[in-house]
């Protein structure tokens, strides 16, 4: 063991499909590489569309030691501090996006939408998706008018199945100019943020933060909104049951979510690090 090896070095990693399972659950031997990253001077963090709330879920098992990326980069706040307090964050116009929201409710009557704001998430329409959704986020129960959901907002989340996703946003591709950032975060969520909300955007902003530079960042993912990322990193990872999208842009693809890939990950890193230590 090379005391300090991951000194300097920042890993992000994407929550759901990436350091969950696909019952949603952390696994041991993913909590011990990551303390072992940590124990060796690793910076360590999570990006995720989820809510600071949702977030909570796996705050006391992870030893986070950075700000954490939340909203699918609409938000950095420090999740290991009593106020979780946000240090950057960047928020949807309100008055327009009611008003797309509106529109969106016309053309596509199965369609749910859920807006979120910096901890909470409100449905304005739900469906089995939006229900499904409630599982491993924190929803509130009952549908909102858009008058009565607090200002301001970070994210319209629309879910649908994925057939009626991709038709939603070739139409949003032919309505809305470059002020606006879509994500698919799962095959079933198609998000909606400002132009300067994603996950790419906001590890800049850590870099820039705590002077780290884009060598000295690894990042690991598995669907569309972790692509932002790969572009920002010196090291870069997807777990086996990534998008073929990501998997294509990445350095490495590990193991699925389902048997261990971010610990997998954490492996390839030491392996490469020792390595360059030996021939440097």
């Amino acid at each position: 063991m090379t005391v300090n090896l991951f000194a300097g070095l920042l890993l992000v990693c994407d929550i759901d499909g990436t350091l969950l399972d696909s019952q949603n659950q952390l696994s041991q031997e993913n909590i011990l590489a990551i303390r072992h990253f940590i124990e060796l001077g690793g910076k360590f963090t999570v990006a995720s569309g989820r809510t600071l709330a949702a977030m909570n879920a796996i705050r006391s098992a992870i030893p986070i030691n950075m700000p954490v990326i939340s909203v699918n980069g609409a938000i950095i706040s420090r999740l290991y501090e009593k106020d979780q307090s946000a240090i950057w964050e960047s928020r949807l116009d309100d008055q327009t996006a009611a008003g797309l929201i509106l529109r969106l409710a016309r053309e596509f009557p199965t369609l749910g939408i859920e807006i979120f704001t910096d901890r909470t998430v409100y449905p304005f329409r739900i469906n089995d998706t939006v229900r499904w959704h409630a599982t491993k986020e924190v929803i509130l129960e009952n549908e909102y008018a858009l008058e009565d959901i607090p200002r301001p907002w970070c994210k319209i989340c629309l879910a649908d199945e994925n057939t009626v996703l991709l038709r939603v946003n070739q139409y949003l591709l032919a309505i809305l100019d470059d002020s606006w950032h879509l994500a698919f975060s799962e095959e079933t969520f198609l998000d909606i943020l400002d132009r300067k909300a994603s996950k790419g955007e906001a590890v800049r902003v850590l870099q820039k933060m705590f002077g780290i530079t884009k060598s000295q960042t690894a990042v690991i993912g598995d669907n569309f909104n972790d692509i932002p990322m790969v572009g920002e990193s010196g090291y870069s990872f997807a777990v086996g049951n990534a998008c073929v999208e990501l998997k294509r842009l990445v350095q490495h693809v590990v193991a699925s979510n389902n048997h261990n890939g971010v610990a997998e990950a954490i492996r390839v890193l030491e392996q490469q690090l020792v390595q360059n230590k030996i021939t440097t």
